[in-house]
């Protein structure tokens, strides 16, 4: 393959060299023109000064800014042609210094007034050394860069951001005043369910424990009849009370519950228990059916597991005229910790329509106006039943078909019972008031009480037990009988004058020789923090009004017989 032959091998060398040359130049200028091209459409200034910071070169940004028609008017003019003196004067130090020192200037930001349109504005300027070829400095270059859409952007975003800081912020304050108010009014409605409660169960307890009096001394059938659907009735309210306070209270996040250990089957036999007698008037028949791999001994609130049969129960012997009432248990699930049990009430009444079970679990709510009144009750105690299923990990439903029957079903977590402790709810061989007389009479009890009533009933039935009652009216009576009097055990209620229970609870701990004497709370508060607070102020135990006799008696005999260091409970 041959190659073309070179059009300058034939030439002269002087020619050749010329030739060279000139080319060389014509690349100059075309590297000058490119340059000069590249340098005009950045829209950054692009500059050169010499040594005394006189412009050698300039791009049409440049010009521009300073109010030239090209970058050409710019050689060898200073910024003392175009800025007042003493700016000038400060560009003109910054410079030379710059030269002076060898060191660039990167990214320094100031703030201008662009000469073309005499608005101010922000400049971010960069000065690098300039050499020769031989190395010695002639001058500088500079780059100057508008940032002011840049800051004015910064700025806008930072203002957005006060703005968004002082709306979180004044969110924030709104949030912490409606929080600050919705837990006020939640303290207010706690103290106003705490007075109810009080002003319901002290009364309460007055008529209940009078009328449980008289029913002990009564022979005459008729005034036992009386008194039987006096003591009925009083119970009634006390259910609704009860009702209300604990709607409330799971309203106010107040219910905790309360984990032993308990048997099933008895709970369930308790329930049916209680609900056997008007179950029978009415002709009804009340069976359980327990699944027999479930394990009776369980661990979880006995007390509430209760109550929510007691509420489908009570609702099934109202709402039946004949047939069978079934209480059956399984466990939906189940593993090595615990079950998930199942507990459904199936009757054969009235049943209940399609569109009354949407409304059945609803506060305050009852399906059928005629037959409440019928029938009585608050329509609280599904929606309480269902609030304590879901308290305990379940929930609550129905399966009913009207004319026909309901199956009212609830499931909770339990958990297997990991100890051999005895079942709480259980057979008593011996009644403690029966052990109390046996065991206990003649014992001196000090007993605070401001209401008559209370008072009469409470000596009533501590006398009965074999026991001795002396009796104060408040706190400040009860310190001073203490301090003189030889007491085996103190009943203190919480409420009274002068000084409160818990006050002279206090009192009476710092006494000497008293700070070890059983003092037990008798209170018409109803609430789970009434406990802890008693506790803390020395109290040992807590018994709630309405006085229940076996539960006075009870409560009583375990703290004699622990004081005495018997064996209790």
């Amino acid at each position: 393959m041959t190659t073309p032959p070179d059009m300058h091998e034939h030439l002269p060398a002087e020619m050749q060299a010329d030739e060279v040359r000139r080319q060389a130049d014509s690349l100059k200028d075309i590297q000058a023109l490119v340059f000069r091209a590249l340098i005009d459409i950045v829209p950054d200034r692009i500059y050169a000064k010499d040594t005394q910071s006189r412009f050698i070169l300039a791009n049409k940004a440049v010009a521009y800014y300073m109010g030239m028609s090209t970058p050409e008017e710019m050689i060898g003019k200073t910024d003392f042609d175009f800025y007042q003196e003493k700016e000038a004067a400060q560009y003109y130090a910054v410079e030379q210094a710059l030269i002076q020192s060898g060191k660039p200037m990167i990214a320094y930001e100031q703030l201008v007034q662009d000469l073309s349109t005499g608005k101010p504005g922000w400049l971010e300027t960069t000065k690098v050394h300039l050499h020769d070829s031989e190395g010695k400095l002639i001058g500088i270059v500079g780059l100057g860069r508008n940032i002011t859409e840049r800051k004015q952007s910064a700025a806008e975003l930072e203002q957005h951001r006060h703005h968004l800081e002082e709306l979180v912020l004044s969110r924030t304050t709104e949030l912490a005043q409606a929080r600050d108010a919705a837990e006020a009014a939640n303290r207010a409605k706690s103290v106003f369910l705490a007075n109810m409660s009080h002003e319901l169960r002290t009364p309460m307890n007055g008529i209940i424990g009078m009328t449980n009096l008289l029913l002990r001394r009564a022979t005459d059938p008729q005034q036992i009849e009386f008194l039987t659907k006096s003591m009925v009735a009083a119970k009634h309210l006390l259910d609704v009370i009860n009702d209300i306070l604990d709607i409330s209270r799971i309203e106010a996040d107040r219910l905790t519950l309360n984990e032993v250990n308990f048997s099933l089957s008895q709970v369930i036999d308790d329930a049916l228990v209680m609900q056997d007698e008007l179950a029978h008037a009415k002709g009804l028949h009340l069976y359980r059916e327990i699944a027999p791999e479930l394990p009776d001994l369980l661990c979880g609130d006995a007390l509430r597991l209760k109550q929510i049969l007691l509420n489908f129960v009570g609702n099934a012997v109202k709402f039946s005229e004949h047939g069978l009432i079934t209480v059956s248990a399984r466990a939906d699930e189940e593993d090595t910790h615990g079950v998930l049990l199942r507990v459904e009430v199936t009757d054969q009444g009235i049943g209940v329509s399609p569109e009354q079970q949407t409304r059945l679990f609803q506060a305050f709510t009852q399906v059928d106006d005629s037959m409440t009144r019928k029938h009585g009750g608050t329509g609280l105690g599904l929606i309480i039943s269902k609030r304590l299923a879901k308290l305990m990990g379940g929930d609550v439903g129905v399966n009913s078909e009207a004319g026909v029957g309901s199956t009212f079903w609830a499931t909770v977590r339990l958990r297997r019972a990991v100890d051999d402790r005895p079942s709480e709810i259980g057979p008593a061989t011996e009644g403690p008031r029966e052990v109390l007389t046996r065991c206990f009479s003649g014992f001196r009890v000090l007993v605070a009480e401001d209401d008559p009533t209370n008072q009469l009933v409470a000596r009533f039935l501590l006398e009965d037990a074999g026991l001795l009652a002396d009796v104060v009216n408040n706190g400040w009576e009860a310190v001073e009988c203490a301090r003189g009097g030889s007491y085996a055990l103190i009943l203190m209620d919480v409420q009274m004058p002068i000084l409160s229970g818990l006050e002279a609870t206090r009192a009476i701990r710092q006494l000497p020789g008293l700070s070890a004497i059983p003092i037990l709370a008798m209170t018409a508060d109803a609430f789970d923090g009434d406990r802890e607070r008693c506790l803390a102020a020395g109290m040992n135990d807590h018994i709630s009004k309405p006085v229940d006799p076996d539960v006075l008696c009870a409560t009583v005999l375990y703290w004699l017989q622990k004081s005495a260091g018997l064996p209790g409970r």
